[in-house]
């Protein structure tokens, strides 16, 4: 492989290690394997491999089959922040990106959807309180079985309104006085 993919592979390592270190993930270390394996398929003759090491490990390991699930959630996450911050991406919308995490970590996810929302629109569906509580516009969604049938709604919750969501998100059905002192706090 040249020398200009090698440098590239370089860039976007460094970068995303660079994220996970924001992510509590300061502990590993993202690599990009390029081979060349002589065959030729339908998307070419390169392989990539996504490797990490953990906890200063030197030995890398496949992404896919040594992380867990909030370790591969940040570490999509680093991906598509690098990936938007070279293309511009109008929309990014994820699906429960923050799963397998919590508390600081939450913080911090929630922090770096924040930056990439100055230039992308981001679209964030999950069920953490820190994450929600950073957004500029949350809505709710609701479902409801009626008739047998399962209903959606969604509803745009004014501050009011957030308070008492987030406050369920923490306390669950019980939101005391510290649940919702907790969701105000969250919102400031």
């Amino acid at each position: 492989l040249g020398d200009v993919y090698k440098r590239q592979t370089l860039i976007i390592e460094e970068k995303v290690n660079k994220v996970l270190k924001t992510l509590s993930m300061g502990h590993a270390n993202f690599k990009i394997e390029l081979t060349n394996n002589n065959l030729i398929t339908e998307y070419g003759t390169d392989q990539i491999n996504l490797l990490i090491s953990v906890n200063n490990s030197s030995k890398f390991s496949p992404l896919h089959q040594f992380s867990s699930g909030g370790e591969l959630s940040r570490i999509a996450l680093a991906m598509k922040y690098i990936s938007s911050s070279f293309n511009k991406i109008s929309t990014l919308i994820f699906d429960e990106i923050d799963s397998g995490i919590s508390g600081k970590v939450a913080s911090e996810v929630g922090s770096l959807l924040q930056e990439i929302s100055i230039s992308s629109q981001v679209i964030n569906i999950t069920h953490l309180p820190q994450v929600a509580a950073i957004a500029k516009y949350h809505l709710n969604v609701n479902k409801n079985e009626i008739a047998g049938e399962m209903e959606s709604s969604i509803n745009y919750l004014s501050k009011e309104d957030r308070i008492q969501v987030l406050a369920k998100m923490l306390g669950g059905d019980k939101t005391g006085k510290a649940a919702l002192n907790n969701a105000l706090e969250l919102l400031n």
